[in-house]
């Protein structure tokens, strides 16, 4: 893990030349998804969602980072063609217990672990379109009611 935190961090040295000398960097949570990692980390308390890929050497290579980002994000993702709603970012007040997403007139659900900092998911169908962002989903605490306004709200203040 730590190989990956230092790729991370040249990465984001590279991108980010104007950063202080001096910056808090962390990896908060990691998951692994087949042959890819997906690692949530923080710089100087913004949230950075990084995709590595395993190569042939059992090594994991860079394949895309996302920035500046609010606290909570989804999207669909495709790996070795299956497709998977992805959920990662800050469980605010630790609030959120899962996710649920419409496709097609099919619900799905990502149960959010209860940590402060999460990355959950779960398959689609291959009919799903890719690379959507923040597909319209609701966020549901432990009492089953749902706070997805609370959430978005939380977000739009940061």
């Amino acid at each position: 893990m730590k190989d990956i935190e230092i790729n991370l961090k040249k990465d984001i040295n590279k991108t980010l030349p104007n950063l202080p000398k001096q910056y808090d960097y962390h990896i908060v949570y990691t998951s692994d998804i087949d042959n890819k990692k997906y690692v949530l980390s923080l710089l100087n308390d913004k949230l950075i969602f990084s995709e590595l890929k395993k190569g042939i050497n059992n090594k994991f290579k860079i394949n895309s980072v996302t920035w500046r980002f609010d606290s909570f994000r989804s999207e669909i993702i495709e790996i070795n063609k299956k497709r998977y709603f992805i959920v990662f970012g800050e469980n605010y007040k630790m609030q959120m217990n899962y996710v649920i997403t419409s496709i097609n007139g099919h619900e799905y659900r990502a149960n959010i672990p209860p940590k402060q900092y999460f990355i959950s998911y779960c398959p689609v169908p291959s009919s799903t379109q890719l690379g959507v962002q923040d597909p319209d989903c609701k966020i549901f605490d432990k009492g089953n009611r749902n706070v997805t306004n609370d959430i978005l709200l939380n977000n739009l203040k940061k």
